[in-house]
């Protein structure tokens, strides 16, 4: 049996938020800006809205912020 779409989607989410997270720390802020705008017009972006990671950058660090929307 294939495994579901949902598996596949956290499965690829979790490899896309280690790509980011080791991302040059030069480009952070932009794309953290640019994901942080999307998240706020109701995009999940990479991740499902319940696990949804929204990224934050103070002075070129990148915090994650677990925000468990249900």
């Amino acid at each position: 049996m294939a495994p579901s779409f949902k598996v596949i989607l956290v499965i690829v989410s979790v490899f896309l938020s280690i790509a980011v997270f080791n991302v040059d720390s030069r480009s952070k802020p932009k794309f953290c800006k640019f994901h942080g705008k999307l998240h706020e017009e109701g995009y999940p972006f990479f991740y499902p809205p319940t696990t949804c990671n929204l990224h934050l950058c103070m002075g070129g660090r990148v915090q994650f912020i677990r925000t468990g929307n249900q």
